[in-house]
């Protein structure tokens, strides 16, 4: 099994998105753009997560005493 790290369900929205002809289509959009910068990397991540409805987690800021690594 390709996925192993996969949950089952996971792997078949993955493979079902491999059929897809408009995310196949950005995928080479992409790849044709080669990008190099930093800039339209971040933008495309973005952009991506925003397509995934991803929200980010709010702020928590840590407090602890001895913050060592």
């Amino acid at each position: 099994m390709p996925f192993s790290y996969l949950t089952k369900s996971a792997e078949e929205e993955l493979r079902r998105l491999t059929q897809d002809d408009g995310l196949c289509e950005d995928m080479r959009r992409v790849h044709a753009a080669k990008v190099t910068t930093g800039d339209a990397y971040l933008q495309f991540v973005i952009g991506f997560h925003e397509f995934l409805s991803h929200r980010p987690r709010p702020f928590r800021a840590i407090q602890d005493r001895d913050m060592r690594l």
